[in-house]
């Protein structure tokens, strides 16, 4: 499926994003564990949860400064 995605070649690719959302859903229907919008969202948060965090330092940083006069 990724390969197709990637396809050098335009007509080799999904021509809809439909397409690919519908093979998608085929393969991940086929697990045996169920997969749902919270594995999903669970999975994000683990793999981001670093850079996440780091941002949301900056942020605070930034808003802690006393803006330039």
């Amino acid at each position: 499926m990724a390969m197709k995605a990637l396809a050098r070649k335009v007509e080799e690719r999904y021509q809809h994003a439909r397409e690919m959302g519908n093979e998608l859903w085929h393969f991940l229907s086929g697990l045996q564990e169920r997969f749902e919008r919270q594995n999903l969202a669970e999975y994000m948060q683990t793999l981001f949860a670093q850079p996440y965090a780091d941002e949301t330092q900056y942020l605070e940083e930034c808003l802690a400064e006393p803006s330039p006069s």
